[in-house]
């Protein structure tokens, strides 16, 4: 069975938190947004060869620095689009500008063609100052897949 992969890559240049803009702000505080992140990926069993993925994550964070929240995944596969909605949660870490983040597939996901499955993921991503687009911030690090136990580079975006 074919598991599908939310990889998510963007060339963009950034650098760590601790810029003039960032220090006004706390982690917890930028990540009370909505993020979003678009990839274009293989997959060598479509008609096209290809298959692209869009998320988008609304994030809160309460007192305690835990985050909740949901991700809408879409996925186009030959032409047509299949959604998963997932719950969020996590934790967030300030000193080190991270953030631990678990997916939870909830009931209702579309069913995949090709044999694929959605999967769950947790790791850290790590916050960053997008130095071409002043005041935005981007989110990137490793998630395992709960499915095969691989890495995902996962990287989301406030802008």
């Amino acid at each position: 069975m074919r598991i599908l992969l939310f990889t998510l890559m963007f060339a963009t240049l950034f650098v760590t938190l601790p810029s003039t803009d960032a220090k006004a702000q706390t982690v917890a505080n930028i990540l009370k947004d909505t993020w979003s992140g678009y990839t274009e990926f293989d997959a060598s069993y479509t008609t096209s060869g290809k298959g692209f993925i869009y998320q988008t994550v609304t994030l809160s964070v309460n007192n305690f620095n835990n985050i909740s929240g949901t991700m809408k995944a879409t996925v186009t596969i030959d032409g047509s689009k299949y959604v998963c909605y997932s719950t969020v949660s996590g934790k967030v870490y300030e000193d080190n500008f991270e953030v631990y983040f678990s997916t939870t597939i909830n009931d209702g996901a579309d069913v995949l063609p090709y044999g694929l499955q959605w999967c769950a993921a947790s790791g850290t991503l790590t916050m960053y100052t997008d130095e071409e687009k002043n005041g935005y911030h981007i989110l990137n690090g490793n998630l395992k897949d709960a499915c095969t136990g691989a890495a995902i580079e996962l990287t989301l975006s406030n802008y």
